[in-house]
């Protein structure tokens, strides 16, 4: 089976992927947040890296191959970036200013007049809703926790998931988005690059300053496979012989390299798995991304809320109260702001039913183009 015949609507498991890897960071922070420590978590002492971590790679993947749909039938650069920019910035906007001014004003350890004093909630507002960082802080907030006073930490990623809608806009407005030869060539230099990055990196222990070539590489990886879709074949053999030369690579610098083309045999592997009601769910109500954007606010709440409160516990009662969180800002925030914008990749893949998602690249800005 190839890969673009995977991609048909009814029988893709990109809505089900999307949602077990958002609830794979969830777990993966309720070890973190309860300990303080990601060496706690048994991936990390496998692999030199967490669960989630590994999930969030998984998602550039993944992003790779739907945004590649959604810029091959975008008639216009104004409409990608409105499709993207009602994609990530309301649920972010919202869940960016209750965290303000809801939950910081609740749970500091200050009083209000020194907590709306300060300079603090405004640069939170501004640098975290503009994706600047997620490292921003509230004054008093979650100070005395295990990880302390990191109010939204997995924000940080949304900053690189915009840098590479940027980059594969750039080369469908330059009219290279549909040459295969110059995308794989650029995946290679990608490739490449990781590798003198990594090889430079102590063996066992990412680096913090090669997470940006990571996820680019990641979300190349996705994008070449939908490039050469109808070529590509998925079988079981090729999954077990990329898991493998991941395992042999582990200690070694090498293991950073291996590890993401892994994780895209994997995931587009188990993508082409038909989910069936869990399909459908998922074409109803994505709740991923409110998932992704409340669960470190959610699950630092819970740790506040009950001090000393162990993993597994923890994970409970974080999920009893994400999983409404998460479909209250797809309900009343998400699907309305798309809506507006008129589209979205998992439009054009996971939620259009009864045609093929994928008849052919169609290049951003079809007609002249900066090199016309």
């Amino acid at each position: 089976m190839t890969f673009e015949h995977a991609l048909h609507p009814e029988r893709n498991s990109f809505g089900p992927m999307r949602l077990a890897l958002a609830l794979a960071v969830v777990v993966s922070h309720s070890t973190y947040l309860t300990v303080g420590q990601s060496s706690a978590e048994p991936f990390f002492a496998a692999t030199g890296m967490t669960l989630g971590q590994h999930a969030v790679e998984a998602f550039f993947v993944i992003s790779g191959v739907l945004i590649s749909v959604s810029i091959s039938r975008t008639p216009s650069l104004g409409r990608f970036i409105l499709q993207r920019a009602s994609r990530l910035l309301p649920a972010l906007f919202v869940c960016v200013m209750i965290t303000t001014l809801l939950i910081g004003p609740i749970v500091t350890a200050g009083s209000l007049r020194d907590y709306f004093g300060s300079s603090e909630p405004y640069l939170y507002v501004v640098r975290t809703a503009t994706m600047l960082t997620g490292n921003a802080a509230l004054p008093g907030v979650f100070n005395t926790l295990p990880v302390a006073g990191d109010v939204n930490i997995p924000l940080y990623t949304l900053k690189y998931e915009v840098f590479c809608y940027a980059l594969l806009g750039l080369t469908a407005l330059v009219g290279l988005f549909g040459n295969r030869r110059f995308m794989t060539v650029a995946a290679a230099i990608i490739l490449a690059g990781n590798v003198i990055l990594q090889s430079q990196q102590i063996p066992g222990h990412i680096g913090t300053d090669s997470l940006m070539p990571r996820f680019v590489l990641c979300f190349a990886l996705g994008v070449l496979a939908w490039q050469w879709r109808d070529q590509l074949h998925l079988r079981l053999i090729h999954v077990a012989l990329a898991l493998a030369i991941y395992g042999i690579s582990l200690g070694t610098s090498a293991q950073w390299y291996f590890g993401p083309l892994a994780t895209a045999a994997v995931i587009l592997w188990l993508a082409a798995i038909p989910s069936g009601a869990l399909q459908r769910f998922t074409v109803k109500s994505d709740l991923s991304y409110g998932i992704y954007v409340w669960g470190w606010i959610t699950q630092q709440c819970v740790v506040w809320a009950i001090p000393g409160i162990t993993a597994m516990p923890h994970l409970a009662l974080s999920l009893l109260l994400l999983l409404p969180v998460a479909w209250l800002s797809w309900t009343y925030v998400e699907r309305p702001a798309l809506a507006w914008g008129k589209g979205t990749p998992d439009n054009d893949l996971v939620r259009a039913p009864g045609h093929l998602a994928t008849p052919g690249p169609i290049p951003l800005f079809t007609g002249r183009s900066f090199l016309d």
